[in-house]
């Protein structure tokens, strides 16, 4: 029967170069522009099509959306889904897997999707009877339910309900295909029993891995195939899109006669090798030196999606089903005659010499330098790449010793423990700086292992190198650009903390002092309006040099924020010491600013904080020069305040801390103030950010930087954070009456509240119940620091939450420090990216750099990423030629009473 394919691509002209090249395969296509409308049989009952063929760039939504369409009709709930994008898009071929799409490629490499159609049939009655099968499942009835689903076809299972007994069930026998479930009891984990299997050197280590998991979210999927996974299923498995994954992965190829199929290293697997592509030929050369493929991608510079397709399918040329097979055929096929002429139709000498010859053609292309010395450290071997490393001729290598390349980076010690190392375990990767022969130091990643006895040349050890200097010179600048701020060369917060919690744990050992002095500049909006941002910039940078030619030696300047800058001075004795200091670099502001002083006065108002006296932490020290600053505003600005307990302003004073927050809640002096969020393209608000607020008496409105550290320090965060919750919840009751049903409000949630473990879950769940909500309807944005403190509590917290329907967001990225490991532990919804991030994309190349690669993260994973604090058209205009979507600040909709939110979406919609 011929096979039938549903082509979906917008694109008339690929539309046609896809319809050639499946006819020329056998294959009947049916081609449509977007999904199929609902009397196409794609939409039926009955299953029309044998394989559906889709863009990466699809008409209408994203990658992810369209295949969660096809999926939803049942006829195409099992079938193979393969997509078609751009040459090694990562962020593609990521969405394609996370989604559950079986195969990847790439427009500029048809020959390979048109041998994957040739192989197609094949796979549909490949023979998997007698293929043992590893099961890790904790629920034992699931297991039993798998198991016998696996035995009456044929297969041979083996069920463990542990990651250890697994692990070691893989290490005593062969399993041709292994199945896990990532979500197991007693604190163990899928992922980590995947990566554990893939790193460890155990007999089953290389076999294809199949998840599955009844928590259908996207994170746990791609961590799942990053840590080494072929598939994902999700519970309950169909059987039918088991069989189909497991005959792709593990299935021999049909015959009459049932013989097995041919040894690994045979005439056929020799024939087939000479028809792999030149880039399969590099793929299979690293792969059977034991490169992983995370390694082989960063080698050839292709993504780790390609590398894992291309493996895929030379498994498949050779009839093998893992890199075991795959290094056994090259083992076969150098054996001697006897081995090498098993079941052949063609001679071994032939074979060798064919064997041979593609073996130096690879070691000849690949970008890898390669050497290799025998049992005196004598050279007797180089290809090309490692030539073109050194500098040196092959003539100028071969002879000599590995010294000739040493630099004098190294002391002698370094290469005596990497010659004990080689002698004792056999192997020693590492980096190592080398001398070129043109005097060019360059670093060099190498691994050196020793060879088998009784090969030609006396060959004792081979080595491995790629040149990896540009790139240690990239991290490097990108360290630099981490600690500095870009526009004024100065710390900026990350170093600042760094080393103002160096001098804490110096002052701790000596019994000495040292102070913060917080400075915020007064009369700088008005330049930065009128003479425009540039103008701004410009002002900044003199404030940084007149301050800097002030400041101690062994003091550290450092700028926060827009014009906030914080000198960090050691070595005080009292605060009259300090507030001298301060004196003397507020001097710096009695010059007017620009050329001939054109743009005149520039004012600061500085807050001074004192270790011990004042706080013992660096986050208490600049939140109490931050209080002390803005006290100073309020008196009248330009002058100096040192923080004082007794003075009663916000954040001042502990013992009075929860008394003074707990009768402001009291006297109803909280509020909740509400940012829009909007969808870019249409300018639609899409959902709300809830804003604490205090009107305080005597301070006016306060932002929540300037009570919220006091709440968690004094023990009032529970009460105050569950009473934000709540009126969160009844705002969304009243944006539901006013015909606003749909619209998310998020939340932010203090580390302390969700510590609160179980007691904090229930009250949530309680709010959303008493005032009638849908779960999803409240989002809780939470800081990556809630994973630094309990991160086990804080998961199982946020996972009840989640499970039950609560929208989750992670906040603040690209403030500070942040790593997107913290994004597996959770289904977040959306990361929101730090406003200072957004405000300082477009003059640092860091922020700019985070702020694009924390897009790429969230398509990639599927999740929403929303930019904050956008103030400026510039800003607005960085985001779109960005491609952000969604995005919340000032120059789109300042914090406003619900009543205001409520009217802008009523004049929206009307």
């Amino acid at each position: 029967m011929t096979p039938r394919a549903c082509c979906i691509e917008p694109n008339g002209e690929l539309r046609s170069k896809l319809v050639a090249l499946l006819h020329d395969t056998g294959w009947v296509a049916e081609t449509f522009d977007d999904l199929p409308t609902p009397d196409c049989p794609l939409a039926q009952d009955a299953p029309a099509f044998d394989l559906i063929v889709a863009t990466g760039n699809p008409q209408q939504g994203s990658l992810l959306d369209l295949v969660a369409r096809i999926r939803s009709h049942s006829a195409s709930e099992t079938t193979p889904i393969v997509v078609l994008g751009n040459e090694d898009d990562a962020v593609t071929a990521e969405q394609a897997f996370v989604a559950g799409v079986t195969e990847v490629f790439s427009w500029q490499h048809l020959a390979d999707f048109r041998t994957y159609l040739g192989s197609f049939a094949d796979d549909e009655s490949a023979d998997i009877a007698g293929r043992r099968v590893l099961i890790l499942e904790d629920d034992r009835i699931q297991g039993f339910l798998l198991q016998s689903i696996l035995a009456k076809e044929g297969l041979a299972p083996m069920l463990f309900n542990s990651v250890e007994s697994a692990l070691a069930g893989a290490d005593a026998a062969d399993f041709d295909v292994v199945i896990t479930d990532l979500v197991l009891g007693l604190g163990q984990s899928g992922v980590s029993f995947i990566r554990r299997l893939r790193q460890s050197q155990c007999r089953s280590a290389n076999a294809p891995i199949i998840a599955v998991s009844g928590f259908d979210d996207d994170a746990r999927r791609l961590d799942a195939l990053r840590a080494g996974a072929e598939s994902f299923l999700p519970k309950p498995v169909a059987p039918a899109e088991l069989f189909f994954h497991l005959r792709r992965l593990v299935g021999r190829p049909p015959s009459p006669e049932r013989t097995p199929p041919p040894h690994a290293g045979s005439a056929l697997d020799i024939q087939a090798l000479g028809k792999l592509t030149e880039r399969e030929q590099l793929i299979c050369a690293l792969a059977v030196a034991g490169h992983r493929d995370k390694r082989i991608a960063q080698e050839l510079g292709i993504s780790y999606w390609t590398v894992r397709t291309h493996l895929a399918r030379i498994f498949r040329k050779f009839h093998v089903s893992n890199r075991v097979g795959l290094a056994a055929a090259t083992r076969a096929a150098n054996a001697d005659e006897e081995a090498g002429s098993r079941g052949s139709s063609v001679d071994a000498p032939a074979a060798r010499a064919g064997w041979q010859t593609l073996s130096d053609c690879i070691m000849e292309r690949i970008p890898l330098g390669v050497v290799v010395t025998d049992h005196v450290s004598r050279i007797v071997h180089v290809n090309r790449a490692y030539c073109e490393i050194s500098g040196y001729k092959r003539d100028e290598l071969l002879g000599r010793t590995p010294r000739l390349l040493r630099s004098d980076r190294h002391p002698p010690e370094f290469h005596r423990k990497l010659l004990t190392t080689l002698s004792t375990a056999g192997r020693w990767s590492g980096s190592v700086w080398n001398r070129s022969k043109s005097g060019r130091d360059y670093l060099g990643k190498l691994d050196i292992r020793r060879l088998p006895g009784g090969l030609p040349l006396e060959a004792a050890f081979v080595g491995v190198m790629c040149d990896i200097t540009e790139e240690n010179a990239h991290v490097e600048r990108v360290r630099e650009q981490s600690l500095q701020d870009p526009l004024t060369g100065l710390a900026n917060r990350i170093l600042l903390r760094d080393r103002t919690q160096y001098e804490i744990a110096r002052a701790r050992r000596t019994g000495g002092h040292l102070a913060l002095a917080f400075f915020d500049l007064d009369n700088f909006k008005p330049i930065n309006d009128q003479y425009g941002h540039a103008v701004g910039d410009g002002v900044l940078q003199e404030v940084a040099a007149r301050l800097a030619a002030r400041l101690r030696e062994h003091d550290t300047l450092a700028r926060i924020g827009g014009d906030e800058f914080v000198a960090l001075l050691t070595d005080i004795e009292h605060k009259e010491v300090a507030r001298s200091l301060c004196q003397r670099l507020a001097e710096a502001f009695a010059i007017p600013f620009g050329p001939r002083g054109i743009y005149g006065r520039v004012g600061t108002s500085i807050g001074i904080s004192l270790y011990p006296e004042d706080g013992r932490e660096f986050e208490t020290l600049i939140m109490r020069a931050d209080s002390a600053m803005y006290r100073a505003k309020q008196a009248g600005g330009n002058r100096i305040a040192c923080f004082d307990p007794s003075a009663g302003h916000p954040g001042e004073g502990e013992a009075g801390d929860r008394e003074r927050l707990d009768a402001a809640l009291d006297n109803h002096e909280f509020e909740l103030l509400f940012q829009p969020q909007l969808e870019l393209a249409s300018g639609r608000i899409v959902a709300a950010e809830a804003l604490l607020r205090w009107r305080n008496p005597q301070y006016g409105l306060l932002a929540a930087a300037h009570f919220i550290p006091i709440a968690e320090r004094s023990g009032s965060i529970a009460k105050l954070g569950g009473w934000a919750l709540r009126q969160a919840c009844r705002a969304l009751k009243r944006l539901a009456r006013a015909g606003h049903p749909q619209l998310r409000l998020s939340v932010n949630v203090s580390p302390q509240q969700i510590l609160r473990g179980q007691a904090f879950a229930d009250d949530a769940l309680a709010a959303i119940a008493d005032h009638d909500l849908a779960p999803g309807r409240l989002e809780l944005e939470i800081s990556e620091s809630v994973f630094l403190h309990n991160p086990e509590q804080a998961v199982k917290t946020l996972g009840t939450l989640a499970e039950r329907g609560v929208s989750l967001a992670l906040d603040g990225i690209g403030k500070d420090y942040f790593s997107p490991a913290y994004l597996r532990h959770l289904p977040f919804r959306a990361i929101k990216i730090d406003r200072q991030c957004i405000g300082d994309a477009l003059s640092d190349p860091y922020c700019d750099s985070v702020a694009r690669s924390s897009l790429l993260l969230a398509q990639g994973l599927g999740l929403e990423a929303i930019a904050e604090g956008v103030e400026t058209d510039a800003q607005l205009a960085f985001l779109d030629q960005a491609g952000y979507r969604h995005a919340q600040g000032n120059l789109l909709g300042s914090p406003m009473p619900l009543a205001d939110l409520i009217r802008r979406l009523d004049d929206r919609h009307g």
